[in-house]
């Protein structure tokens, strides 16, 4: 499978060759400027593009379960600002507007924070647990 890098290459030099004569009317379809394997790359792409979009939405409309605790092993990857407002807005549902006046943040700040550090946190998650499962 190519690389964006690569496949944005390709594009852009077969567009080049295809627009070259612009006198001439023809039909200009995808197959001009992806080979087979490059167009079926990009639909499998934008295919799971689309479900990881539809789970994302999936779990933002669920949301996170207000009370619940985060186990305390996996906040030490975490910075203190970062368990803070993680436990701020997880354990006690605190908003973010709520979160980034305690702390002097602009409410997308505190989110943008929020975000980073669930992802540390929910890889850091993945990770112990794809290595327990091995063992």
């Amino acid at each position: 499978m190519k690389t964006s890098i690569e496949l944005l290459a390709s594009y852009q030099g077969n567009r080049s060759q295809v627009l070259k004569d612009k006198r001439i009317q023809q039909e200009i379809s995808l197959a001009d400027y992806l080979s087979d394997e490059e167009r079926e790359d990009l639909l499998h792409t934008r295919n799971m593009s689309r479900i990881v979009s539809h789970c994302n939405f999936a779990i933002q409309t669920i949301g996170y379960p207000i009370g619940e605790k985060v186990d305390d092993k996996h906040l030490s990857i975490l910075s203190e600002i970062e368990v803070a407002i993680i436990k701020q807005r997880l354990e006690e549902g605190s908003g973010f507007d709520e979160i980034g006046k305690v702390y002097g943040y602009f409410p997308a700040v505190t989110k943008d924070i929020f975000s980073k550090a669930l992802r540390k946190l929910t890889k850091h998650i993945r990770d112990n647990t794809v290595g327990n499962e091995k063992e």
